[in-house]
């Protein structure tokens, strides 16, 4: 992963906390290598021998997320034409790997809070609990404390995971490491294109450097293969060849996936109105009164970006920066049509 002081200390994490059952959250931007610091802890846990199963439920469309997570037995809804095992069991005896954490639909926090306290689950139309014994590990490109302090994510389910915390730097933070890298896939490009390169140019180093990375190490790695790919051989890798996407730049990004601000066209188009009908809001805290007018500004933007884009939902997630299940969530919580 580097050399820098942040990478030392996120090598002593896990050497601490790998052999260990402790439940691990790693928190980083997209891209800084959170699944490879949770393949390091399963490799040196004392669960090496059994299974990691890892699963990404920004992938897992948000009605097939619990019957893929506890499994379901046969006829217990139109296609279930036999019972099927889920992640947790899979996983038995071994590690299960949580990515994403955050877009776990909050209806299913609840189910799985109870899974990890009682180490049994049930599965979708059964009648018994099963016994599991796995460890979970647990990622997120956005801050869970966030999550929580928006109810996008419930509190006891973030302190029952959040026994030990690894912190990812984003890569602009870690210029040592940014250089070691950049030798290291340079080195594996090499080998792997059989070309003869010197290494980077000073000026190739400098634009390295200078570009602020959203998407941390992944991008580093495609930008350094395609740089090798198109280096002639017997010569260093230069400025031209250092080709690095600048995209949208009308956009503010966190890291983590989400827009801040979209263009001024949309932007235009979906902010509410400034004033707050107070009548509504008669008897409520300051908390409670702020977070229902964040969930009626939320509402608004929504139903404008689905109007802007013809009700395309997938083209309105694009544009929010948001996965398609939290859209789809959003959309039936505030009732869009």
């Amino acid at each position: 992963m580097g050399s820098s002081d942040i990478t030392k200390k996120i090598c002593r994490q896990i050497s601490i906390v790998a052999p260990t059952d402790f439940t691990v959250v790693i928190q980083g931007e997209t891209g800084t290598g959170k699944e490879l610091v949770a393949r390091s802890i399963y490799d040196q846990s004392n669960r090496k021998d059994g299974k990691l199963v890892m699963v990404d439920l920004n992938t897992i469309p948000e009605t097939l997320i619990e019957s893929e997570l506890f499994g379901y037995e046969k006829g217990s809804f139109t296609g279930a034409d036999k019972s099927k095992e889920g992640f947790f069991e899979k996983a038995s005896n071994g590690t299960l790997f949580l990515d994403e954490i955050g877009n776990l639909p909050l209806h299913l926090q609840n189910k799985l809070l109870r899974s990890i306290e009682q180490r049994q689950i049930r599965r979708i139309g059964g009648e018994e609990d099963i016994s599991i014994n796995i460890r979970i590990i647990a990622a997120s490109s956005k801050r869970l404390e966030d999550l929580v302090s928006s109810g996008e994510f419930r509190a006891d389910i973030y302190y029952r995971l959040k026994e030990y915390t690894i912190e990812l730097s984003p890569l602009r933070e870690r210029k040592d490491d940014l250089l070691f890298l950049a030798n290291l896939f340079l080195n594996e490009t090499k080998l792997e294109l059989k070309k003869e390169i010197a290494g980077i140019s000073e000026s190739a180093t400098e634009k390295l450097l200078g570009h602020k990375w959203p998407g941390n190490v992944r991008e580093l790695r495609n930008v350094i293969r395609k740089a090798v790919l198109t280096c002639s051989d017997s010569t260093v890798i230069e400025e031209v060849d250092i080709l690095i996407d600048e995209i949208d730049k009308s956009v503010s990004n966190d890291g983590s996936g989400n827009r801040l601000a979209v263009d001024s066209y949309t932007l235009g188009e979906t902010m509410p109105p400034s004033n707050v009908e107070i009548d509504n809001f008669e008897g409520l805290s300051l908390k409670d009164f702020t977070k229902k007018s964040i969930s009626r500004i939320e509402k608004d933007v929504i139903s404008n970006v689905l109007k802007h884009t013809g009700g395309n939902k997938s083209k309105t997630a694009r544009i929010l920066k948001i996965d398609n299940s939290t859209l789809y969530y959003k959309i039936k919580e505030y009732g869009i049509i």
